[in-house]
Parts: structure tokens; sequence; C-alpha cells
């Protein structure tokens, strides 16, 4: 009972309300309210994508990008490699040393490649971990470069075996600890990459939650004004139907309600006039 005391009352209050402005203003409010919210909507899923855009650019740029050069850089340093051991197989076994010129000229071409790689990945790691970890990985990339310049120069001297010797001792343990640190670094460009996955995911998940629930607000807000607005014109319709019928039968004594601003008042004013006269 109390419930529904306090939903008549609120319901006559609205309406009470309503009845202060013409039926052609309260549908044009509805209309408002509900371009309003629809406008609303718009920019607040514009301002999302536009959030998911940046998101997904900062993935490729920062996430994708590094880690691509780094395994481009993985690959070349394993074919460099394998450059350098066809050549010492070439002179050693095959005894066919002029291969050495051939594999020297790519080695350089590759080296140049993973310094112009190197170039373009450090703005890009932002990352104080990931800087760290790329200083460290430049750096003993140095260290094995000199082992391999060192292994050059035996190689170019004719002293195939203490080239290999060398190679085996100084400049392989170096580029194992250099490709080791690369991938310990691209495995941290994964993982970002997957925790900024997870973010964009959860980001795009509560758009779309508030969007819905934005709509839905603004449906069930057009549905209780267009409920109240059509309320409120067919009761006043009713009661000034009720009493036409009673003035048509000659009953002078009928009163109209006159209060309000809408169509249905001012009818209900030029009747009351009609009767009163």
């Amino acid at each position: 009972m109390p419930y529904n005391r306090i939903r008549i009352f609120a319901h006559k209050g609205v309406v009470g309300v309503l009845k202060g402005f013409s039926v052609r203003y309260r549908m044009l409010a509805v209309i408002s309210l509900m371009s309003l919210g629809l406008v609303f909507v718009s920019l607040y899923s514009y301002s999302r994508v536009g959030t998911l855009a940046r998101a997904l650019s900062d993935v490729y740029s920062r996430d994708f990008v590094p880690s691509t050069l780094l395994l481009d850089n993985l690959v070349r340093g394993r074919t460099v490699q394998k450059l350098l051991y066809e050549a010492m197989l070439e002179a050693l076994v095959l005894k066919n040393p002029s291969y050495l010129d051939e594999a020297l000229r790519e080695i350089e071409r590759r080296r140049s490649i993973i310094s112009e790689n190197f170039e373009r990945l450090r703005p890009l790691v932002v990352s104080p971990e990931h800087k760290a970890a790329l200083d460290r990985g430049l750096e003993l990339l140095g260290a094995y470069r000199s082992g391999l310049d060192r292994t050059i120069e035996l190689m170019r001297q004719g002293r195939w075996e203490e080239a290999y010797s060398y190679f085996k001792a100084e400049a392989l343990p170096r580029f194992e600890e250099y490709q080791s640190q690369m991938r310990g670094l691209s495995d941290l460009q994964v993982k970002r990459a997957d925790e900024m996955n997870r973010e964009n995911s959860a980001l795009a998940q509560a758009a779309r939650r508030n969007v819905l629930a934005v709509a839905a607000s603004l449906l069930v807000v057009g549905v209780v004004l267009g409920w109240l607005i059509s309320s409120g014109v067919a009761s006043s319709i009713s009661r000034l139907r009720e009493g036409v019928l009673r003035f048509a039968e000659g009953d002078l004594s009928v009163e109209f309600e006159v209060e309000g601003r809408d169509e249905m008042a001012s009818m209900a004013r030029a009747l009351s006039e009609m009767a009163s006269n």
C-alpha cells in the first residue's frame, strides 16, 4: 500500500508538471532528450574508438615492430655464424680459401643490417627494464664483434686452425650470451604485448557495456516519458469528453478542468466559458 501511494503521488506530480506545457513542447522535450542522448552515446563511442586506436598503435610500434626487429637480428646473427663456418670448412677441409672473400662480403652486409635494426629499435624501447636489457645486449654484441673481427683477421692471414680455435674459445661464447640476452628482451616485448592486449580487451568490453547501459537508460527514460505524456493526454481527453457529454445532455453544472497550459486545458477553458454563458 505505501508503495502504491508513493507511485500514484509521483505519477500525479509528474503529470501535473507536464500539464504546464503544451503537448507539442512535451514531445519536443522528449525528442530533444533522446537526441542529446544519441549525441552523447556517439561522442562517447568515438572517444573510445580513438583510445583503442591509439592503444593498438602503441602495441604495433612498441611491441610488434621491436619483436620483429629482434627476431630478424637473431636470425641474421645465426646466418653470420653459418657463413663463417662455411668459409672455415672450405679452407680447412676442401682447401678452397677463395670462398672467404665472398663469405666476408655477405657477413659485412648482414652486420650492417643488424646495426640498422638496432638503430631503429632503440627509440622504440621505452620501458626502463627493456632499455637496460637492450643496453646489455648491445654491450655483448660489441664484445662478440671484437672476437669476430679477430677471427676474420686470422682467417685473412691464412691461420685457419688458429682462427677456428680462437672463435670457438673466445667469440662463440660471447655470441651465445648475446643471443640469449636478445631472446630475453624479445620475451619481455611479447609479455608486454600480451599485457597490452588484455588491457585493450578490457577497455573494449567496458566501453561496450557503458554504451549499452546508456542506450538502455535512454530507452527507458524515453518510454517512461512517452507513457506519462500519453497517459496525461488520454486522461485529460477522457475527463473532457465526459464533461462534454454531460454538457450536451443539458447539465449546466458541469465543471471543466481549466488548470494547465496544454491544448486540453485551453479547450476546457473554452467549454467552461460556454457553460457559464
